[in-house]
């Protein structure tokens, strides 16, 4: 199934956790694994326990309610200013551009967009957006305003978050989730090139009690929120 999902940026990874095996891909993915006739008795996906909100990453507190606001855009053609500023009107957030660091590596701010995206969060579809356009782009926040700049640019602006991972040591004694094995799963899954192994910028540090505290940006904190959270309900 879609053996060229994996982007490099999280898709299409399939691991054991605790003794349930989690699958991380994207929902057509998902889909299409439970509508296969020969995996519907095998595979039984557990029920979501764990929404990991938005408002728990300090930076994102101020307009975490807009991103998780479910919206609809069709850009055909539409100059990359235009696409922002239309998901910026839906959503309500003030979101600007830093032209600056675009045109540093080469990007115009109209250059054109064509997708569409339909009743996804406010921040799908500015990730999907920016992803139709040029992988290099992202995304920071700081308060109520949001810009749209570059990977190079975001990492330069780190930020620390302290992850209660100790728990999960201790959820199943036989089959229990080492330390070493969770840090493979989180370098492996979130923004493979952003750590410190490879010459990036994240790091990892785990604390006596098996907790992580980890530096890397606030779009990465979001997925590494959201990978965590799978590994929950699989515990």
């Amino acid at each position: 199934l879609d053996s060229d999902a994996n982007d490099g940026d999280g898709a299409g990874t399939i691991f054991f956790a605790n003794n349930a095996l989690v699958i991380y891909n994207e929902t057509a993915v998902h889909k299409k694994i439970q509508n296969q006739k020969s995996m519907r008795k095998k595979i039984v996906p557990v029920k979501k326990k764990s929404v990991p909100l938005l408002s728990g990453i300090e930076e994102l507190k101020d307009v975490a309610s807009e991103l998780q606001k479910k919206i609809s855009v069709k850009f055909d053609e539409e100059p990359l200013r235009n696409a922002i500023n239309t998901i910026a009107r839906e959503s309500k957030i003030d979101i600007k551009i830093d032209s600056k660091s675009l045109r540093d590596l080469g990007i115009a701010v109209d250059v054109p967009v064509n997708c569409e995206i339909k009743n996804v969060s406010t921040l799908a579809a500015l990730e999907q957006t920016l992803k139709e356009v040029d992988r290099r782009l992202t995304w920071s926040v700081k308060g109520k305003e949001m810009l749209v700049t570059t990977i190079m640019t975001a990492e330069n602006q780190l930020t620390k978050r302290t992850y209660k991972t100790s728990r999960f040591n201790v959820q199943n004694v036989n089959h229990k989730l080492t330390q070493e094995a969770l840090v493979e799963i989180i370098t492996s899954n979130v923004d493979m090139t952003s750590w410190g192994v490879v010459g990036g910028p994240g790091q990892i540090e785990v604390l006596n009690n098996g907790d992580m505290v980890i530096k890397q940006t606030t779009r990465n904190h979001v997925k590494i929120q959201a990978l965590l959270a799978y590994i929950a309900d699989a515990s």
